[in-house]
């Protein structure tokens, strides 16, 4: 009698089919997972597209208007940049440091004389920079300006013109402070408005960076302008241009266009491979909490990071922060404060998820030092109605309604507080001043402190006549 062949009971026969069932299942799921934040992702760019905004590398590149030759500024102030004279051979390093703004000397208060001995080393340093200086000039007499940057490339797009940008204002700037202890009013005048027309080379840049340099730059020719009201009396004509100088400075979008173009570089960042991260040296929280930077370490934890589809919702966190940014620019700067700060906070709480947007969202010291770059020019352009009010009338105001509309058509805005910016006559002269990023009105103080940053309370243009 044969064998009768053994029965597989039929749950047996079926798990291999329920397994392929769920496996499937899974597929269908993730894959649905992973194109829904795909779209989501999309969705976002095309609502920064819609706002007028670029959303790849190639579209930024274009968005920083391109200048027919000729007409381009840029190409003589490169020019200027090669020709810099700036000291470095062993012989003149001493003498360099000597010198203020340029090197490690301090400036005496505004109301005090340069001592010889300084004035004369700052004549000899602009006596070897005078074809920078010739160049720095021709530069600023041309309004439109773009350097020669390859935005396609991203974080990889070198701008190496900054630096140079940087020590053109202070050449300037040491040109101002020169001819107004000459008395020489027009030339020293000359000297800050072209320091204001070098740093707004970089107002179309769209890079937080350039926008921060241009931020200083600006600094530098104000500080330059409140040394000369406070050493030599400029006529009205001068006082015009300088003042038109300082307003053409004001550009509310120049943020927008720094949050924009950070926004897409750390949009092609998202979009790198594993293997492109990894090379690229992420910096990020990964690092720190694996506690190496090895790559053989690194790379899974990214790889899984990117498999899970968290990479996905970094990068959706980011783009709606970035949206939201743009948005929040164009608003009042008390707002934009306000926001950062809370963002800052919340990016801190939350950053264990969130790797690489933390990276590259701006922090609130971008936006705060905007603001008091903001609060300068509010000061400078009041300090220079206020000049031209005691020309014409032999006195100082009593209020900055006194210049209206006459000297000023109204009373700039505190980017921190969202007040008028105030007035305060001195004994001898008067001080205009912000109330600073502790939003305390202290008076115009300028007492620096460890609690205000190493900065001054408040943020003042003074002037001491």
């Amino acid at each position: 009698m044969s064998e009768q062949p053994q029965q597989i009971p039929a749950k047996r026969r079926c798990w291999p089919r329920r397994v392929l069932v769920v496996v499937l299942l899974f597929a269908a799921l993730y894959s649905g997972y992973r194109y829904t934040l795909h779209r989501m992702i999309e969705a976002k760019l095309d609502g920064i597209r819609q706002q007028g905004y670029p959303v790849t590398l190639a579209e930024l590149d274009k968005w920083y208007p391109q200048v027919p030759a000729g007409e381009n500024a840029a190409d003589i102030y490169l020019q200027a940049f090669a020709k810099f004279n700036k000291w470095n051979t062993n012989s003149l390093v001493l003498k360099r440091d000597s010198l203020p703004i340029i090197g490690n000397a301090k400036l005496p208060p505004r109301t005090q004389a340069l001592s010889n001995e300084v004035r004369s080393l700052i004549a000899e340093y602009l006596a070897a920079n005078t074809e920078s200086l010739r160049l720095l000039h021709q530069g600023a007499s041309m309004r439109r300006c773009r350097y020669p940057v390859d935005l396609t490339s991203g974080f990889e797009a070198p701008l190496l013109h900054l630096n140079d940008v940087r020590q053109g204002a202070r050449l300037l700037a040491l040109k101002g402070i020169l001819r107004s202890e000459e008395g020489t009013g027009e030339a020293a005048s000359e000297a800050i408005i072209d320091g204001l027309c070098l740093a707004r080379s970089l107002e179309q840049e769209p890079t937080l960076i350039s926008q921060l340099v241009r931020v200083a730059c600006q600094g530098i020719a104000l500080t330059d302008l409140e040394r000369m009201l406070n050493r030599t009396a400029a006529s009205d004509s001068e006082l015009s241009q300088l003042a038109t100088s300082v307003s053409d400075a004001e550009d509310s979008q120049t943020m927008i266009r720094g949050v924009v173009g950070e926004g897409l570089n750390g949009d092609s960042v998202f979009r790198m491979s594993v293997r492109e991260l990894t090379k690229w040296g992420c910096q990020g929280w990964l690092p720190v909490a694996l506690g190496t930077t090895n790559r053989y370490v690194v790379a899974p934890a990214i790889g899984l990071y990117r498999a899970t589809g968290f990479i996905e919702l970094d990068h959706l966190n980011f783009l709606s922060s970035t949206e939201y940014y743009i948005g929040v620019c164009q608003k009042p700067s008390p707002a934009l404060l306000a926001f950062s700060k809370s963002f800052d906070n919340r990016r801190r709480n939350h950053s264990r998820w969130r790797l690489f947007s933390g990276m590259f969202l701006p922090t609130y010291g971008v936006f705060r030092n905007s603001a008091e770059g903001s609060a300068r020019l509010g000061t400078a352009r009041i300090a220079l109605a206020i000049e031209r009010y005691r020309l014409a009338q032999g006195g100082l105001p009593d209020s900055l309604g006194d210049l209206i509309p006459t000297s000023l058509d109204a009373v700039p805005t505190d980017p921190f507080d969202g007040q008028p910016l105030r007035y305060k006559k001195l004994a001898n002269g008067y001080v205009v001043y912000s109330v600073g990023e502790n939003g305390k009105d202290d008076g115009g103080d300028e007492t620096i402190s460890e609690r205000t940053n190493w900065k001054p309370k408040d943020i003042t243009f003074t002037v001491e006549r």
